[in-house]
């Protein structure tokens, strides 16, 4: 399966964080890694589009939104898991996916991330 997916980095509070990028991971290897974005205001939003190829497997694709304090050393704001399975019927897989610590506690400013299928 492949489709041109855009990922809308939104939040409904403040987030506090001047440079963010997202990636997506298929197991451990990241697939797709969004354009880092400066945001001068505290609910930032990007708009970017690429191309997913889904071809082996995997029980979910991951989706991570990191924040770009130092070059070498990123650090994970959330992630959001979605089951492959949603990949694999053949649909787009669209909507708002509420981030998540690694702990697995949902983050309290009630980020998202949003993806949508650009076919």
């Amino acid at each position: 399966m492949n489709y041109n997916y855009g990922i809308t980095i939104q939040s409904a509070e403040s987030v506090h964080c001047t440079k963010l990028y997202a990636t997506m991971a298929i197991s451990d290897n990241t697939i797709a890694t969004a354009r880092l974005v400066e945001s001068s205001t505290d609910h930032p939003i990007w708009d970017q589009s690429f191309r997913v190829y889904y071809s082996h497997f995997s029980p979910s694709v991951i989706i991570s939104v990191c924040v770009q304090i130092d070059v070498a050393f990123p650090s994970v704001l959330g992630r959001v898991t979605v089951p492959a399975s949603q990949f694999l019927a053949g649909m787009p897989v669209q909507g708002w996916f509420d981030l998540f610590h690694e702990e697995g506690n949902k983050l309290a400013n009630t980020a998202q991330v949003r993806t949508a299928a650009l076919k």
